[in-house]
Order: C-alpha cells, then structure tokens, then sequence
C-alpha cells in the first residue's frame, strides 16, 4: 500500500519566518540543447543542461509578517533562502530548499476576504531536494 501525504503540515519559511501559507508549488526542471550530430540518423537529439527551480507560495497578509518586511525579505528582487517543507511535523526530511529570487509579489484582496499575497521565485544557484 502506498502512502501520501496530507498539505496539512506543509509550509514555506522565507529565512526564519515561517510565512504560515496555504499552499505553494514548485517546479524543477531542466534546460536543454541541440545536439544533433550526422551520427544521428536524420533524427533530432536533445541533452540536459543546467537545473532549474522555479515556484510560488500563497499566504495571508499579516501584518507582524510583513512579505516586504526586514524578516520576511520577500521583496522582488531580493534572494532569501527560502525553505518549501512537504510535511515539517512527520516527515522533516521532505524539504527543498535554497536561495529564491523574489520575482514577483501579488496582492489579491475582496471586501469579504482576507488579503492574499503570491510570492514567486526562481532559483538562484544549488537546490537541495529530498532524496
């Protein structure tokens, strides 16, 4: 039997502070090239490059957690170490982590809801990923 796990215990931390999201996302990828040769029969041929990490977090605005604050350093254009748990309580070795470049902050907010804030990053440098 398999066994998954629940977002419940799921969180991201930009630096020290814990951010308290509902949810964040992640994506690994890697960049490729051409290299196609003759030897290649007439087909096309790709490699692998360098690795790549891009992602987002979703959390509510607070105001003892300012995103643009001096703790929370989410500001665009600034490279805190950002720390994307799986599940912190169970299972703490599910954990990426490594330094993001902000590059993008969204606020969302109706009369009825409370404010939304998106923090989008991409890597800057080596990623550490469980294994």
């Amino acid at each position: 039997m398999s066994t998954s796990i629940s977002g419940i215990n799921g969180y991201a931390k930009s630096g020290s502070t814990n951010m308290d999201v509902m949810g964040w996302t992640g994506d690994i990828e890697v960049n490729t090239y051409d290299s196609t040769t003759t030897a290649d029969a007439g087909w096309d041929d790709t490699s692998a490059s360098t690795k790549k990490v891009s992602g987002s977090f979703d959390f509510l605005y607070n105001v003892a957690k300012k995103p643009t604050g001096a703790t929370a350093g989410l500001t665009p254009g600034s490279t805190p170490t950002l720390s994307l748990y799986i599940d912190e309580v169970n299972q703490p070795s599910e954990l990426y982590t490594g330094v993001g470049l902000i590059t993008k902050l969204s606020l969302k907010g109706k009369v009825k809801d409370g404010w939304i804030v998106t923090a989008s990053f991409v890597g800057k440098g080596e990623w550490t990923f469980p294994s």
